[in-house]
């Protein structure tokens, strides 16, 4: 599948889930980018489908993770985090970015 475009992520994603509905990692990146339109409690249900199909699925307790520390969850949000730390990547990271920021946004709530 191919979709190319600026703002059709969202769209892709829905469609990628029409095809392929055990897709945990597509619901992770849905639940990725339901985050960065704020749409939290949404981005936390795409996580939670991604982690009842894949348990061990790093980027979807990132994205929940992310998603409960912005409702002000920090403690759910630090139980995530812990688990995403534990958890298997399903992308080659050459970067830890993401788990940086993470944590740093969490314990930056709670100092």
């Amino acid at each position: 599948m191919v979709c190319v475009g600026i703002g059709r992520p969202f769209e892709c994603l829905n469609q990628r889930l029409l095809i392929q509905p055990l897709n945990s990692l597509a619901w992770s990146e849905r639940g990725r980018t339901l985050n960065v339109l704020d749409l939290f409690s949404q981005a936390i249900d795409n996580a939670n489908q991604a982690l009842l199909i894949d348990s061990q699925l790093r980027e979807a307790w990132e994205v929940k993770s992310y998603a409960l520390k912005e409702l002000g969850y920090e403690y759910e949000a630090s139980e995530a985090l812990d688990r995403a730390r534990a958890a298997q990547s399903s992308i080659p990271m050459e970067r830890g970015t993401e788990e940086d920021i993470l944590g740093a946004r969490i314990r930056g709530a709670n100092a």
